[in-house]
């Protein structure tokens, strides 16, 4: 906030989400030294605007229309998904989507998302989604979480000495982790259903 915005010595990533009654927000860098990048802010009350407007359902056929005639237009999406026996709905707009043309393939779409929020042990948690969905059938829908971890990743393919030097400097910098996108939620049942407003 203010004349220069990008002044601001805390420079982050920044996602609020609003559930209910409660506004998270989440701040990301690299490498921090806080144990949790989600902070619940009780002193924001929320007001909430609900506008009615048509939906237009999507199939598969008009996407790829759509996306193969390089026209401008702002895809939606609705998964429908399970996860630990809860039953959850994220609507987000498709921000990249992937796709074929080919006329001897199979056509496929590829759309990718993110942030998006995701309930993991029950905690509040973000990432990216993605998931592959062609003509006949869908893929995964799968989820790439950021989770903490130490600065120096330790590799099986590494060399002894390496392994030794990493583990050690890990144990030295505990206190700084990184933030990594690499907790992977991969779920196979899911019902996904593209629109955009009019």
């Amino acid at each position: 906030m203010g004349q220069n915005p990008f002044s601001h010595t805390g420079r982050y990533e920044f996602l609020g989400v609003v559930d209910k009654d409660n506004t998270y927000f989440i701040r990301t860098e690299p490498l921090d030294n806080n144990s949790s990048n989600i902070e619940l802010n009780n002193k924001i009350k929320n007001k909430k605007n609900i506008f009615m407007t048509d939906v237009e359902y999507l199939s598969f056929e008009k996407i790829n229309e759509i996306i193969s005639s390089n026209e401008l237009s702002n895809i939606y999406c609705e998964i429908e998904y399970e996860y630990k026996n809860i039953k959850y709905n994220l609507i987000s707009k498709c921000e990249f989507i992937n796709y074929n043309t080919l006329k001897d393939n199979v056509k496929y779409l590829q759309p990718i998302m993110g942030y998006v929020p995701f309930i993991l042990n029950n905690k509040l948690s973000y990432g990216y989604v993605a998931f592959n969905i062609n003509e006949k059938s869908n893929g995964n829908l799968e989820f790439l979480l950021c989770e903490k971890s130490p600065l120096f990743s330790v590799n099986e393919k590494d060399n002894w000495v390496k392994k030794i030097i990493k583990k050690i400097l890990n144990n030295l910098i505990f206190f700084t982790k990184k933030n990594n996108f690499s907790k992977l939620i991969s779920l196979k049942e899911n019902k996904i259903k593209f629109f955009k407003y009019s």
